[in-house]
């Protein structure tokens, strides 16, 4: 199968309101993210951004939000859904050169398709390196919250203070 048709599906996996996974243009036109953000998350994509969406709320649109941003990796960048540790690991055995994309559906702790939780995290994270990318979603409103859910126990993510968080 194309790398192409391949993302599409893990794309479409994240859909979980029924009917046609909304696009980019449906959300612009929403007023959910503007064309000028839209254009710096298609230059984050092209350039290997790894991508976590938050918003404390369920149903506030991030897993929404995240499927359209991810129809912008380059189409040679595979989508790898996290589906358990062994994928995690299995990914950091991968030379850093080799372009892909390690999509968690959410950071949390439930037991669902995709979810990763305690350990796994800072895995997950370690996974950001030369061509390698993450994207997820979790739970927070601020920084701050963010920072805390990611760097206490039970995670202890190796979260880096990259030159901005967007």
């Amino acid at each position: 199968m194309d790398t192409e048709r391949h993302n599409h599906q893990q794309i479409e996996q994240l859909n979980q309101r029924g009917g046609r996974t909304l696009s980019i243009v449906d959300l612009i036109q929403a007023g959910t993210i503007s064309v000028e953000m839209t254009a710096y998350a298609m230059r984050a994509m092209e350039t290997g951004a790894s991508l976590l969406m938050a918003a404390r709320p369920g149903s506030a649109g991030k897993t929404t939000l995240m499927a359209a941003i991810l129809n912008f990796l380059p189409p040679e960048v595979p989508i790898v859904t996290i589906d358990s540790a062994r994928v995690i690991r299995a990914g950091l055995g991968h030379p850093a050169a080799e372009s892909a994309c390690y999509l968690a559906h959410e950071i949390g702790s439930g037991d669902w398709y995709g979810y990763i939780w305690g350990r796994d995290v800072a895995d997950f994270f370690s996974l950001i390196d030369g061509n390698r990318r993450i994207a997820s979603c979790l739970h927070a409103d601020t920084l701050e919250e963010l920072t805390g859910i990611l760097c206490s126990p039970p995670l202890r993510s190796p979260v880096r203070r990259w030159g901005g968080w967007a």
